[in-house]
C-alpha cells in the first residue's frame, strides 16, 4: 500500500489513467475496476477439470520425486559381466561426490510435493466453499 500526496497527483486521476492505459493496451477486463471478474471462474466443471489434471500431475510427482540409483547392466553379451563390473567400482569410487547432490535434489522435489498437495487441499477447500455460498445466494 503507498499514499499520493494530493498536492502532488490526484489519486482518482491517476487510477483513471492506469484504467486508460489497461485499456488502449489491450490488458483484460478482469482487472478493471480493481475487482477480479474472470467469468470462467464461475464455471465450476471447468474448475473441476482442470483440478482433476492437477490431480493426475500430482500423483506423477508422487511417484517420482525420490532419486533412486538404476540399476547397473549391459547390452553386451560377451564383455557384459566386465563393463558391469566397471560401472560399480565407477560407481563406488564417486558415489560420495553426487550423493549430497542426489540427496538436496530429493529433498527438494520431496518439499515441492507436499506443497503443491497441500495447495491442492486448499483450492478444493476454496471451492467448496465457493459453490456453497453460490448455492446459498
Amino acid at each position: 500500500m503507498f499514499e499520493i500526496n494530493p498536492r502532488i497527483a490526484d489519486a482518482d486521476s491517476l487510477f483513471q489513467k492506469v484504467v486508460n492505459t489497461a485499456k488502449s493496451r489491450q490488458i483484460a477486463d478482469e482487472f478493471y475496476d480493481g475487482e477480479l471478474k474472470n467469468s470462467y471462474i464461475s464455471n465450476y466443471c471447468e474448475i473441476r477439470d482442470i483440478m482433476q489434471n492437477v490431480y493426475d500431475n500430482l500423483q506423477v510427482m508422487n511417484t517420482t520425486w525420490p532419486i533412486c540409483e538404476k540399476p547397473l547392466r549391459s547390452n553386451h553379451r560377451v564383455i557384459g559381466g566386465a563393463i558391469v563390473f566397471c560401472k560399480k567400482i565407477v560407481r563406488k569410487l564417486t558415489r560420495w561426490l553426487y550423493q549430497p547432490y542426489f540427496q538436496q535434489q530429493t529433498d527438494f522435489n520431496s518439499a515441492v510435493t507436499k506443497t503443491v498437495s497441500d495447495m491442492i487441499k486448499v483450492q478444493e477447500m476454496l471451492i467448496t466453499f465457493s459453490e456453497r455460498d453460490s448455492k446459498e445466494g
